[in-house]
């Protein structure tokens, strides 16, 4: 089915999907607030929490985020799903060190 829809629409990559490279992200003004709030968190050592519905493009905005730090002196975690509660936060957490 996806390679129908590739060939139909001419595309050489699915324009959606969790593999999205960060450059293929959509810069809107929201997409906007959220790397100021993610560049916030980095530069005052913060944690950052980015929420939103399904699909509009929070993963593909902390890549890109992520892709502008230094990886060995940032770390991104990354939380699918929002119902590990505080103690799930704490062992994911924890894991990161």
């Amino acid at each position: 089915m996806l390679d129908k829809i590739q060939s139909f629409f001419g595309f050489t990559t699915m324009p959606y999907g969790r593999g999205l490279a960060p450059g293929m992200l959509f810069s809107s003004s929201d997409h906007a607030q959220a790397a100021a709030r993610i560049a916030y968190g980095i530069a005052t050592r913060g944690i950052t929490v980015i929420t939103g519905e399904v699909g509009v493009g929070k993963t593909v905005a902390a890549r890109a985020a992520l892709g502008r730090t230094e990886p060995a002196r940032h770390h991104l975690i990354y939380i699918p799903d929002p119902t590990v509660g505080a103690r799930g936060y704490l062992e994911l957490l924890r894991d990161c060190r």
